[in-house]
């Protein structure tokens, strides 16, 4: 959709690759200090949230 607005995603998608090394530092302090349960929830979410924002996945949801 945003390409048929013309927008530029390129800053949107560094912006989301910033957030996502975050939160890979974030899972792992979690690790370093025992919050091994925390660290696999977060884990799970992140996996999810990278396998939606693949193209295809975008696809089949319109």
């Amino acid at each position: 959709m945003l390409q048929e607005l013309n927008v530029d995603t390129r800053h949107l998608d560094s912006e989301l690759n910033v957030a996502l090394r975050q939160f890979d530092r974030l899972i792992a302090f979690y690790k370093r200090i025992g919050q091994n349960e925390k660290a696999e929830r977060m884990e799970q979410e992140m996996h999810k949230l990278r396998c939606d924002g693949q193209p295809e996945n975008m696809r089949a949801a319109r």
